[in-house]
């Protein structure tokens, strides 16, 4: 299934300044996705808001993974 797929992705890769922007995005919400999981250790009780808070912390690093990703992809790209 892998052997299908395009080597170059489907959509157009950032600009230098995207890239960068990119890269400034990952690093922010990275730092906020951590700092928030760390507030939310001292809560003892699960409630609405600790639950709210847990899935933007949760939403943060995922973006923040998804940034970094994109990155690296495009420096794989640029190496070739």
């Amino acid at each position: 299934m892998a052997d299908c797929l395009p080597t170059v992705p489907l959509f157009p890769l950032p600009t230098d300044e995207q890239a960068v922007a990119l890269r400034i995005a990952a690093d922010y919400l990275s730092l906020v996705g951590r700092q928030t999981a760390t507030a939310l250790f001292g809560c003892p009780s699960v409630d609405d808001d600790t639950t709210l808070l847990a899935s933007i912390s949760n939403s943060m690093l995922t973006v923040a993974a998804l940034c970094e990703g994109l990155v690296e992809l495009i420096d794989q790209l640029a190496e070739h």
